[in-house]
């Protein structure tokens, strides 16, 4: 692998030589440097990219990337907020309606599917290859289909998935804290317009005011001289001069004329509460899409609450029943079917939960055999290293396989996670471990074909 990154550096360091740097070059780089926790000079190259190309959405997502990594989620969320967003095109097709059940071909000998235990003497919580199209195990919550993430689609989905990374680092209450340091709330804008339209007509019934005093000035002045036999007592009517010291003596009359538009404080009925200052100079408005996908985080993080409640419920039930040494009990006060415990996975792996997605695909594959479930367990097994789990799935997956026919060896989801725990572990040990685990031996001829292609194309692990 050394020898791999060196001769990745080195063309790396060739093109950008030879040619004018482009953005996706840059971006190169910027995720070498990061896989080195050298995020200093990844965001430097980050921030070129950006400036090369701004029109580009990788740029901006590689950005905050950088950012949530040096744990600038401010900065992060500016980012996150500046990326130009492309509307998701589907083919021109029609749409297949969802199919009902599973039907295949099989072969005709299915013994090496059988189950090393008896379902009818077994517990009633484990599910067989007889109950693959049980459609009782199909049924679905009407809210758990409609959930809004499951319809996120291009960079819509990429920008929800960093948006989920920065919640699940640092909590939902502080997201929300750091959205109210960023961007301009509606409550904020609000109360800010409510205010300004205060002063606004403060000032105007001030200045209209000051128009009619002014008239009323003009009508009250004498047109009579010092030498006139009338003065201004006995008429009345108030003196210049006296007007000009009343006028001066008014700091409220003397602002309006000098700032029109300055605060009214001393007839501000608001006064006691505004201690916030509404000043936007340093906040942004936030993108309406942005504020869709804060909506449908809180959905996706109120729907995971509940179902890991009820998850927490049932094992608790589960393990009560187990230590009563009544296995074959019916646990039906929080029974989930098997599909629904497999979308609360899905969910869990959205918001970066794996351990809840393990115990909820754990339960899905007790109550019914799926084969979407298990790729999901093979992969999360292959990604952390586990050598015997992933290899028990990949056993039951090469079974599976192999009574539809299917022989295909790569590209596959399976020889994807064979080939990432080849890559952690080492062939050796994998085959070690495969041997261990003393399978059929059709099934182990099967998974040896991945063992042979791994060699072959020398895949990262093989030759160790």
């Amino acid at each position: 692998m050394a020898d791999e990154e060196l001769k990745a550096v080195k063309v790396m360091y060739e093109a950008s030589q030879k040619f004018p740097v482009p953005y996706y070059l840059l971006i190169v780089q910027a995720g070498f440097l990061c896989t080195k926790k050298q995020y200093d000079k990844a965001l430097r190259l980050a921030k070129l990219a950006v400036t090369r190309a701004p029109s580009e959405y990788i740029v901006w997502e590689k950005l905050a990337e950088i950012y949530m990594e040096i744990e600038d989620y401010e900065s992060a969320l500016l980012s996150l907020n500046s990326c130009p967003m492309f509307t998701f095109t589907e083919k021109d097709a029609h749409r297949l309606p969802a199919p009902a059940r599973v039907h295949l071909p099989l072969k005709p000998d299915p013994a090496t599917l059988t189950v090393p235990y008896d379902p009818k003497t077994g517990p009633n919580h484990h599910g067989t290859l007889a109950e693959e199209n049980d459609p009782r195990e199909a049924e679905v919550h009407p809210e758990l289909k409609r959930l809004p993430s499951l319809t996120l689609r291009g960079t819509f989905s990429r920008a929800y998935k960093i948006l989920t990374k920065i919640a699940h680092k640092v909590g939902w209450d502080e997201l929300l804290k750091y959205r109210s340091k960023v961007f301009v709330m509606e409550d904020e804008y609000r109360i800010h317009r409510a205010i300004a339209e205060e002063e606004s007509q403060n000032v105007t019934t001030q200045l209209s005011k000051q128009d009619e005093e002014e008239e009323l000035t003009m009508e009250n002045i004498s047109l009579d001289d010092n030498n006139s036999d009338t003065s201004p007592k006995k008429k009345g009517r108030i003196a210049i001069d006296d007007l000009v010291k009343k006028a001066s003596a008014n700091p409220n009359l003397k602002n309006a004329f000098e700032q029109p538009g300055a605060t009214r404080v001393a007839n501000n009925p608001r006064l006691p509460f505004t201690g916030v200052n509404f000043t936007f100079k340093h906040k942004r408005l936030c993108e309406k899409w942005l504020d869709n996908l804060f909506m449908v985080l809180y959905n996706d993080l109120r729907i995971f609450t509940a179902l890991k409640q009820e998850l927490g419920l049932y094992k608790k039930e589960l393990q009560t029943a187990t230590t009563a040494s009544t296995s074959n009990m019916n646990i039906s006060t929080h029974r989930k079917t098997a599909a629904e415990w497999e979308i609360f996975a899905n969910l869990s792996l959205r918001l970066h939960k794996i351990e809840d997605a393990k115990d909820a695909l754990k339960i899905s594959l007790d109550q019914r055999l799926s084969t979407q479930a298990l790729l999901t367990v093979t992969k999360l097994h292959a990604e952390e290293g586990n050598i015997t789990p992933c290899l028990q799935c990949v056993v039951r997956l090469v079974s599976c396989l192999d009574r539809t026919f299917n022989e295909e060896v790569y590209p596959s989801p399976v020889a994807s996670s064979i080939f990432k725990l080849i890559s952690i572990n080492g062939l050796a040990k994998v085959q070690n471990a495969l041997v261990a685990l003393n399978v059929p031996q059709s099934t182990y001829r099967n998974i040896t074909k991945y063992f042979e292609y791994a060699e072959l194309f020398r895949v990262a692990g093989s030759d160790w």
